[in-house]
Formats: C-alpha cells, sequence, structure tokens
C-alpha cells in the first residue's frame, strides 16, 4: 500500500504522525502540569492558611498556660499582683489579679 508512494511522500508522511504525536504528548503535558499548579495553589491556600492558624492558636494555649502557672504560683504574693509589670499583654491588674484577692 505505502509502495506506491514515492520515499519523500513516506518520509513526510512518517513525520507528520510523529509531529502529531509530539504535540498530542506536549498538550497532555501542559495540561497536567497547569492542573497540578491549580491544585497546588489551592492546597497552600487553604491547608497552609490552616497550619498558620493551628500555630498561632498553639502559641496563645502555651502563653495562656503561663500566664495560669504564673497565677499559681504568685497567688500568696499580692505584691506581685501589684507590680506595674504583671499581668503582662496589657490586660488589667484588677481583673487579673481579682479571683484571687480576700
Amino acid at each position: 500500500m505505502l509502495s506506491r508512494f514515492k520515499i519523500g511522500t513516506r518520509l513526510g508522511g512518517a513525520f507528520a504522525v510523529i509531529l502529531i504525536l509530539l504535540l498530542a504528548a506536549s498538550a497532555t503535558g501542559l495540561f497536567s502540569v497547569t492542573r497540578i499548579a491549580e491544585t497546588t495553589r489551592d492546597a497552600l491556600q487553604t491547608d497552609g492558611a490552616l497550619a498558620s492558624n493551628a500555630g498561632v492558636v498553639r502559641r496563645l494555649a502555651l502563653e495562656l498556660r503561663r500566664y495560669e502557672k504564673d497565677v499559681f504560683i504568685n497567688m500568696a504574693d499580692r505584691a506581685i499582683c501589684a507590680s506595674a509589670s504583671w499581668p503582662p499583654g496589657g490586660m488589667s491588674r484588677r481583673n487579673y489579679c481579682k479571683p484571687w484577692r480576700r
């Protein structure tokens, strides 16, 4: 069947078939890379924000535990509750030490 075509025509047809297959593979690769980039972007926006917020919550919980320990350690010493540098974080001393005053 192909023997009736000249060698130049057969080589040109083979080159065209290879070129079409190469373009199809390139289009599939480009589509896949675009899809992976979108998935990665979505994951960073949602999971990254979630991880960042979880880190903030963890830090705040640890700070709360520290202040709670300070209250229990210094419960008997009213001078520490009356000092200007305690409690940290801009809270009012009256509200922070109020439950422990008698």
